[in-house]
């Protein structure tokens, strides 16, 4: 085996190769290594799998122009389908939006300049840009459909980059913020979206106080609550003292020991 080409001249095409991410371009200069170290057609026709034709187009335009005529961005030329102006709104688009799968793209190309991409050919176009398929990151919101969050699983996402989209259950999350009355058994109840917080607890007293002591002679509350810290704030514990001055009303609470939920009689009724 006689070979063709300089250790310099080998030494340079493997630098190439090592440095070069695109695979057909790699195949490209793959080709000449193994025609420049003296094998034969048939062999790298059978190695690359690859056809005569390409071993003989490839091998012409190495002896013509060198590295470069085997490394030069193949959407250049005939085969380049869009301007740069195009190429660059395509990305902004990919960019703005949750693409979760290339037909998205494909389509929105085809509607905004009657430019047609195959699968394939859109893949490659959005790895060149710099764009991988992965899972996006989700972040607590308001309430997306089952469909919604069944479809938005992975999409075209930069690289070494993050998206994020809103998720939540399939069912609207309720927060109940209640009191339990062991002498009667009743439940008196308040519902809302938001976390349970001071102004939820105001809302709470404001109910039980208007529905247990209003045109009664009824003139203390005994509050039986948790440590959380909404049950201390400023705020909740202004609206307690208002309530005494204003209305004459009595108004007591007893903290539980910490970590102590099952001293909690509400706590039953939850579970």
């Amino acid at each position: 085996m006689i070979q063709r080409l300089t250790d310099e001249e080998l030494k340079s095409l493997i630098e190439a190769y090592n440095a070069e991410k695109d695979r057909n371009a790699r195949l490209r200069i793959h080709c000449v290594i193994l025609w420049g170290k003296g094998y034969d057609w048939a062999t790298i026709k059978d190695v690359l799998m690859i056809s005569e034709g390409m071993i003989h187009e490839v091998i012409k335009k190495y002896r013509m122009s060198g590295i470069s005529s085997l490394t030069e961005n193949r959407y250049k030329g005939h085969n380049y389908k869009m301007t740069a102006e195009q190429e660059k709104a395509v990305v902004e688009f990919v960019k703005e939006h949750l693409v979760t799968s290339t037909k998205v793209v494909i389509n929105w190309i085809q509607g905004h300049g009657g430019i047609v991409y195959s699968k394939q050919g859109m893949n490659d176009f959005l790895n060149r840009h710099g764009f991988v398929y992965k899972k996006p990151q989700g972040i607590p919101g308001k309430h997306p459909s089952a469909k919604e969050q069944k479809a938005v699983m992975y999409g075209w996402i930069e690289k070494d980059k993050e998206k994020f989209f809103k998720t939540n259950t399939s069912r609207a999350k309720i927060n109940v913020n209640g009191a339990y009355n062991p002498l009667t058994q009743e439940v008196i109840g308040i519902e809302h979206e938001e976390n349970v917080n001071q102004q939820s607890n105001m809302k709470l007293i404001d109910k039980i106080l208007e529905k247990d002591f209003k045109g009664t002679e009824k003139h203390k509350l005994y509050l039986v609550m948790d440590n959380a810290r909404y049950n201390h704030g400023k705020l909740f514990q202004a609206h307690l003292e208002k309530w005494k001055r204003e209305k004459r009303i009595e108004i007591e609470v007893l903290y539980l020991p910490p970590y102590s939920p099952n001293l909690n009689l509400i706590e039953r009724l939850w579970k």
